[in-house]
């Protein structure tokens, strides 16, 4: 089973967070963000950081790069994978890698503005809107 964790909680919702059985040291975690010009740069970031921090996060956009951060196991999550790119900077191959290796893919749906130009482009990506 997969878990969910909102490292961005709303003040309010923490507030309340004992409705939900939540305490505070559930919401929290140590979070790295790690940028790479190649995949010997990223292995030594991953071998550095991982056991200091919670959670190791890719911020993604070279495709070799994604595909690497996929298959991966040290990596949790792969940021933007779409950064810089016309397309969605993944496919099934990195899904399935993504998938074997229990990294998670995070993306915003805040860059789709009401201008049709930015809405075409995601749904070229592969990301279905409806209005």
């Amino acid at each position: 089973m997969n878990s969910f964790h909102d490292f961005f909680i709303n003040s309010k919702l923490g507030e309340t967070a004992e409705e939900f059985g939540w305490t505070s040291e559930s919401i929290r975690a140590s979070v790295k963000k790690l940028e790479a010009k190649d995949w010997g740069d990223l292995k030594k970031k991953i071998r550095k950081n991982r056991e200091k921090y919670d959670i190791l996060i890719f911020k993604g956009g070279d495709h070799e790069l994604n595909r690497k951060a996929f298959s991966e196991p040290k990596i949790d999550i792969v940021l933007h994978p779409e950064k810089g790119r016309k397309d969605s900077g993944m496919n099934h191959i990195d899904a399935q890698k993504g998938a074997e290796n229990r990294v998670a893919i995070g993306f915003t749906l805040k860059q789709l503005s009401n201008d049709g130009k930015n809405k075409a482009k995601y749904c070229q990506s592969g990301v279905e809107i409806s209005s």
